[in-house]
């Protein structure tokens, strides 16, 4: 994917009108996100379907424009991401006063991620005119878990802190740049994930009782403002 928009970048200088550059440039968006993953985790004897939800976070990002058409981006994002998914769970594993060292089956319906994003993005801007732009992106996202909310079948439902790295995962998309006015910019498209990768969740365990990882991956639209910093 890096390669192919290498070769697009060479190839776009022609689309692109003599123009200012801003340098820098800030932004704020909303993602709202499809979260594909699977109905449970645990059972072999189950059949596994996939399922969606539907999610809403928000990004701020700031925009580093390497010339008229090859720009880095990154920046911190929050989602929290909710799984109406099901998973044997092991009370025995959390932390008091919720822990439980009782024989009884205990089961999710639900999970919810909250996790800070870090994502870190190389775009091309394809097209470009007075009245907009269009770009491609693909780069790499850091999921970082702060909690994760858990609903069970029994007393153990509740907020648990986490604080640890989830995984990573690989995006590609793109989208529309349109101006508002001299110093404002509409934003708007959308990301698709190639990879994620997810840690195994020390609460969650499977058939062999080995902890399990709740994976999945998404489908992200994002709309919001862009404010230049400062040209060349």
């Amino acid at each position: 994917m890096l390669r192919c928009l290498f070769i697009l970048s060479l190839l776009t200088p022609a689309l692109l009108p003599g123009q200012a550059t801003d340098k820098f440039l800030f932004s704020v968006r909303l993602t709202p996100e499809k979260t594909d993953y699977f109905n449970q985790y645990s059972s072999r004897s189950q059949p596994k379907e996939t399922k969606s939800t539907f999610n809403l976070g928000v990004q701020g990002l700031l925009q580093y424009n390497l010339n008229s058409v090859i720009f880095l981006q990154g920046g911190l994002g929050y989602i929290p991401r909710t799984m109406k998914a099901k998973a044997s769970f092991d009370h025995s594993a959390i932390p008091p006063p919720r822990q439980s060292f009782t024989e009884e089956y205990t089961w999710t319906r639900e999970v919810s991620y909250r996790i800070l994003q870090m994502p870190l993005m190389l775009g091309i801007n394809v097209a470009s005119a007075e009245n907009g732009r269009f770009f491609v992106e693909a780069g790499i996202i850091g999921n970082y878990l702060m909690n994760a909310y858990y609903e069970t079948s029994k007393r153990y439902t509740g907020t648990y802190d986490k604080n640890e790295w989830l995984g990573h995962a690989f995006q590609i998309g793109g989208g529309f740049d349109l101006p508002l006015s001299k110093s404002l910019w509409l934003t708007f498209g959308i990301d698709f994930t190639l990879d994620n990768t997810v840690k195994n969740d020390p609460y969650l365990y499977g058939s062999q009782y080995s902890e399990v990882a709740l994976t999945h991956t998404w489908t992200n639209g994002f709309a919001g403002i862009k404010i230049p910093l400062g040209k060349e």
